[in-house]
């Protein structure tokens, strides 16, 4: 009964003893006392609303096959809150003291808050002593975002340690709790809140080297009617050789052809040969022109990333710039035929093909910059309304970024063709141009460290938030280095990436 605004029993002294719990009262939230003397105020005989929880203990106490009652829990968090979401009356999940394992990020609906620090036997005793501990893959709990509910229904986190793992996959950052687009709040109230490491930054990759020109061809001989050579194939091929002049009329060597676009032109026909006289050689053709070196590239301006609303997205190395192929050489000339004589008996004699220009060198491929690190954050906010009190929020190192990958050398330039021989009078052919060597490209600067920050949030714009904290202990690690620039010895190196930030709150700039 109720006596001087009491509850009072009278048990019989008959040497029996028994658990007793009271129903009913005055209660009505249906948690756990906030902010919290641990004391039952609605006569239930437990700290908060004994009909309106979900009840959660370690096997064998627990088992998923229960109901979720204090004297039949279930056994798993994600099952837990499984039922909250699905029972309205019964959102509050209590959580008896132990360890809850998460094979994977369990996403919190609307609604559901989540009590630690009872003692998980039929009693359901709340004491800060009784540590209930949720441990999780890089990502533990994310508080989402959901269009269709219109609640604005606080949520609560009270008495737990919720430890993430470290991050494992180039690049990945390590969040023990992701908050996005909540507009209900999310207290947070006498939580230590640990996130891992944060991963190193992938490498940006290397670029190969480029092909070599391919050699000019041969001249034909004169015997084989001085047929130039061919200029070597590629994307900067060198020009054909000329062709070499007939005898008997004594016409001259045909000239070389220059690439395109020309900058190795093409040799000189030889001239014709006088009566009887051995005809002119052609000249050589012009070496092409080596291909422009590229440029390394330099850091990013900014070692902010972008904080979305799936997490912080750090900063990438930039590519380097590509250098230009080297240019084909020209071919060369045709050797002059001679003319056929009368009064002294010489038969026509033809002269032999000028050589094929060599192709210009290819230009190396870019090096790729390097991937950013992963962070380390205990709680991350999106345009979220938040309230952490008298916890604890613990970050941990965060991963250096990714080096920038080489610039790739430039191919040399292949080797010009050689002249076909003259016979008799007939004249000897101009040997190609070498095919100019292509240029080395840039490298690729590093990517940026992550960070290592407690509680993350954006400061402006759509995504800024409501935060308030009091009372917290904040912890942090030490901020992920930028990864080295790529290097190449015709350009040197790139530049490297930015150091991370190491801050107990902080929001992007």
């Amino acid at each position: 009964m109720k006596a001087g605004g009491q509850y009072r029993m009278t048990i019989p002294l008959d040497g029996d003893s028994g658990f007793f719990r009271l129903f009913g009262g005055p209660g009505a939230a249906g948690e756990p006392d906030y902010p919290g003397d641990y004391r039952d105020t609605n006569g239930d005989g437990i700290d908060g609303e004994f009909s309106r929880a979900i009840f959660l203990a370690p096997p064998p106490f627990g088992n998923d096959r229960n109901p979720g009652t204090s004297n039949a829990p279930v056994a798993t968090l994600r099952h837990a809150v499984e039922l909250a979401e699905s029972i309205p009356l019964r959102q509050s999940v209590y959580m008896a003291k132990g360890e809850y394992r998460l094979d994977r990020p369990l996403r919190m609906p609307p609604r559901v808050s989540l009590f630690g620090w009872f003692d998980g036997t039929t009693n359901w005793c709340y004491s800060t002593s009784n540590l209930t501990r949720v441990v999780g893959p890089s990502t533990v709990l994310m508080f989402g975002s959901y269009p269709d509910d219109e609640s604005s229904v606080s949520v609560r986190m009270v008495g737990l340690e919720i430890e993430a793992a470290h991050a494992t996959q180039p690049g990945e950052s390590s969040y023990a709790v992701i908050i996005r687009k909540r507009t209900e709040e999310i207290l947070i109230d006498r939580c230590r809140i640990i996130a891992g490491r944060g991963a190193r930054g992938a490498d940006g990759a290397s670029g190969s080297d480029g092909l070599a020109g391919a050699l000019g061809g041969k001249g034909a001989d004169a015997v084989r009617n001085g047929n130039g050579g061919t200029g070597a194939p590629g994307i900067r091929a060198g020009g054909n050789g000329g062709a070499g002049g007939s005898g008997g009329a004594g016409a001259p060597g045909g000239a070389g052809i220059g690439p395109i676009p020309g900058q190795g032109s093409g040799g000189g026909g030889g001239l014709a040969g006088a009566v009887c006289r051995r005809g002119g050689p052609g000249t050589r053709g012009t070496d092409g022109s080596s291909g422009s070196m590229g440029i390394n590239a330099r850091a990013p301006l900014q070692y902010w990333g972008d904080l979305t609303d799936v997490g912080y997205v750090g900063v990438d190395g930039l590519d380097g710039v590509a250098g230009a192929h080297g240019v084909g050489g020209g071919g060369g000339g045709g050797g002059g035929g001679n003319i056929a004589g009368t009064i002294q008996a010489c038969p026509p004699e033809p002269g032999a093909g000028g050589g094929g220009g060599g192709g210009g060198g290819l230009a190396g491929a870019v090096g790729r910059g390097g991937r950013p690190g992963g962070s380390s954050v205990a709680v991350y906010s999106f345009g979220s309304v938040v309230t952490i009190l008298n916890s604890t929020l613990i970050a941990q190192d965060a991963g250096d970024g990714g080096n920038g990958g080489n610039g790739g050398l430039g191919g040399d330039g292949g080797a010009g063709g050689l002249c076909g021989q003259g016979f008799g009078l007939g004249a000897s052919g101009a040997d190609g141009g070498n095919g100019g060597r292509g240029g080395a490209s840039g490298s690729g600067s590093g990517g940026a460290g992550g960070h290592s920050i407690a509680f993350l949030f954006p400061r402006t714009g759509s995504e800024a938030l409501s935060y308030r904290g009091y009372g917290c202990t904040y912890y942090i690690g030490l901020p992920g280095l930028g990864g080295r620039g790529g290097a190449n010895p015709k350009l040197g190196e790139a530049e490297p990436g930015h150091t991370g930030l190491a801050s107990p709150v902080a929001t992007r700039p």
